[in-house]
């Protein structure tokens, strides 16, 4: 199934929302399904890069720099130690914070 999920960029100026494309195998009925599924993908991809050795970040832009210091903290991106991630701990987490 192809998506286009609209990402928040980060920083408060403009407040730019830009549509990204995503796909996910099958077609999820509920969205409890398309979560656990968007976050499969997700962690599926990350492990991927983790396995290849690019979970490297790069620099940051001065655009980048600027939007986060607009909303108060400037940071380098999540580093997660260069470790695989669980797959069903990652939905877990994903559909609790959704069901509560």
């Amino acid at each position: 199934m192809k998506l286009k999920v609209e990402v928040k960029q980060l920083g408060a100026r403009g407040r730019r929302v830009v549509p990204v494309p995503f796909e996910i195998e099958g077609n999820p009925a509920t969205v409890s399904e398309l979560i656990a599924a968007t976050v499969r993908k997700c962690v599926e991809e990350y492990n991927e890069r983790v396995r290849k050795g690019e979970v490297v970040q790069s620099p940051l832009s001065e655009r980048e720099i600027n939007d986060m210091a607009g909303v108060g903290r400037i940071t380098f991106g999540i580093c997660y130690g260069d470790k695989e991630q669980n797959v069903g701990k990652a939905v877990d987490n994903a559909l609790l914070a959704f069901c509560g």
